[in-house]
């Protein structure tokens, strides 16, 4: 089975991820994915750098992705545009790890689990990809207060990030399973396991 991840903006999906993968699923991280095909010399670092400029390279030439931020949560059209050249690319390394996944033969035990953990799997179109979805949600008021903490960022610039997707709500509406991550991380991880369970028995 496969199985989409997300949630807003600092609502802590990265901890969900974390504990599916404890559990035995197998993960995809589309942060990964995106650090990688915008690593230096790659086709789309080449349009990144072409069409933003060298005003958001490093001293060693690789795209520094907190001017890079800085850039696109300021400006909508320049994130569009990012998205545009990104995700396409994005979609097709994640349709790649799922067909080795659906093959794996090798493995005694394969799992029987594959987490696409993506902040953005709704916003880019890919929920296609998956046959169920989990949402991470969080308090709207908390979700501000982790963003400014996390990012060290000031109030105005953390509800601009977390603006900048879906608003909750929608993801809400499509979710299969919901996290609430809004205690500890014991009684998230509790949450998981109940969700894990689920799946594993339906997969």
């Amino acid at each position: 089975m496969v199985v989409g991840l997300t949630g807003g903006y600092g609502t802590g999906k990265s901890t969900a991820a974390k504990f599916f993968k404890q559990l035995g699923a197998r993960l995809i991280d589309a942060d990964s994915i995106s650090r990688k095909i915008l690593s230096k010399g790659e086709e789309t670092w080449q349009e990144v750098i072409h069409f933003f400029g060298q005003k958001i390279l490093d001293s060693n030439g690789s795209i520094d992705r907190a001017k890079l931020a800085d850039l696109i949560f300021k400006d909508e059209a320049l994130r569009r545009r990012l998205n545009e050249v990104a995700h396409p690319r994005i979609r097709l390394e994640i349709e790649e790890e799922i067909k080795k996944f659906r093959n794996l033969k090798s493995e005694i035990q394969p799992p029987k689990i594959l987490i696409i953990d993506a902040p953005l799997l709704l916003e880019a179109g890919m929920q296609d990809l998956v046959d169920c979805l989990i949402v991470v949600n969080l308090h709207y008021e908390e979700q501000i207060k982790r963003v400014m903490e996390r990012d060290n960022l000031n109030q105005k610039e953390a509800i601009k990030r977390i603006s900048a997707q879906l608003p909750i709500s929608a993801k809400l509406e499509v979710a299969n399973y919901v996290i609430d991550n809004k205690g500890t991380f014991e009684e998230t991880r509790e949450q998981v396991e109940k969700i894990w369970k689920t799946i594993v028995e339906e997969g």
